[in-house]
């Protein structure tokens, strides 16, 4: 069952960061090119109705990043504490990286209409993304190349100290 939940779990991680990173992608860089085609007024209402489906795919990504985040942190974390510090760094920027990501995102997409200055946000965010993507390789490299798990014949014996 453990093998079904760690694998389940880390689709439940790895689709949505496919999505969010494609529909960035695509928000920010083959949208508008697509669209110049249109008229003003089209291009607004096409814009706004893919904005609001976009939005539709991101919070529910945020969700399952949130709830598969914590259950590969808990199930990797022996992993994580033996390959302290390089495990520690890469997995803090990570998390760090996609709350800033959440946050734009969030800001970005809430409302009718984009903030002003939308399509810079979104290209930070776009760069923040693959760091994060970046974060997350090395953290899983660390994770697979960590010392083994002690077992009972490496544990040292006790030192007893003669009165």
């Amino acid at each position: 069952m453990t093998e079904f939940l760690g694998i389940l779990f880390r689709w439940l991680h790895i689709i949505p960061a496919c999505l969010s990173i494609g529909g960035v992608f695509f928000m920010r860089i083959i949208l508008p090119v697509g669209l110049t085609v249109l008229p003003p007024d089209q291009r607004k209402a096409v814009f706004l109705r893919c904005r609001r489906v976009f939005k539709f795919v991101i919070h529910p990504s945020i969700l399952l990043f949130l709830i598969s985040g914590v259950y590969n942190s808990m199930a990797n974390w022996g992993a994580y504490h033996r390959a302290i510090p390089t495990s520690h760094a890469f997995f803090g920027l990570h998390v760090l990286l996609a709350l800033v990501v959440f946050v734009i995102s969030l800001i970005l997409l809430a409302g009718k209409e984009p903030p002003v200055m939308h399509k810079q946000w979104m290209t930070v965010n776009l760069a923040v993304l693959m760091f994060v993507v970046a974060a997350a390789g090395a953290l899983k490299w660390v994770r697979d190349h960590a010392p083994p798990a002690p077992t009972m014949g490496m544990i040292a014996p006790a030192i007893v100290k003669a009165d």
